[in-house]
């Protein structure tokens, strides 16, 4: 039985320690940070444009958001709530200059991060480049090192852009831009 406390220490010893590590890394990684990708889909803006503002219609085409429900307006714009992956996470609707821009802010100040996208469409040979620039913050050490270490900052760009091609019948691969 003493061995089994013992080792049932040590565990818990490891697991503290871990933890603390964790925290220790995350404290001094940078709180903010700014991440952009972008691919090009063979249609027009218009028609991008219309499926990225139907912000309800979100769960037809993004596997990981199961509902969007419109939440009452902040500031006078929209605010809609997306619900997927355990999280609801409200975004208010701040720019909306059709077709071409469209920035969205996280609205809830008690999740661990925050900031919002940008999003840009432009002319790009026969198609259209959508670029989105996330300018985003991680308030928790441990939370930022899942961002930065496990999580990576571009995953959910990825994903977003990758769908959207989807939902358009195309395969994009997301790319930072050319410096």
């Amino acid at each position: 039985m003493k061995k089994l406390i013992k080792w049932l220490g040590i565990l818990v010893a490891v697991v503290v320690g871990l933890i603390a590590l964790v925290a220790a890394i995350g404290a001094f990684l940078p709180r903010d940070h700014v991440a952009v990708r972008q691919v090009v889909i063979d249609k027009p803006a218009e028609e991008i444009w219309a499926v990225m503002a139907d912000f309800g219609a979100a769960p037809s085409w993004r596997p990981e958001i199961e509902k969007c429900e419109r939440v009452p307006d902040q500031n006078g714009h929209e605010v809609w709530k997306e619900i997927g992956e355990g999280q609801e996470i409200p975004y208010e609707a701040i720019e909306m200059d059709a077709p071409r821009r469209m920035v969205r802010n996280i609205v809830d100040p008690n999740l661990p991060f925050g900031g919002g996208w940008t999003m840009e469409l432009s002319p790009s040979g026969t198609g259209t480049q959508v670029k989105i620039t996330e300018a985003g913050f991680v308030s928790n050490p441990i939370w930022r090192f899942v961002s930065v270490v496990v999580i990576g900052h571009t995953t959910y760009l990825d994903l977003y852009l990758t769908n959207l091609g989807k939902k358009f019948g195309q395969e994009v691969k997301p790319a930072s831009p050319a410096s």
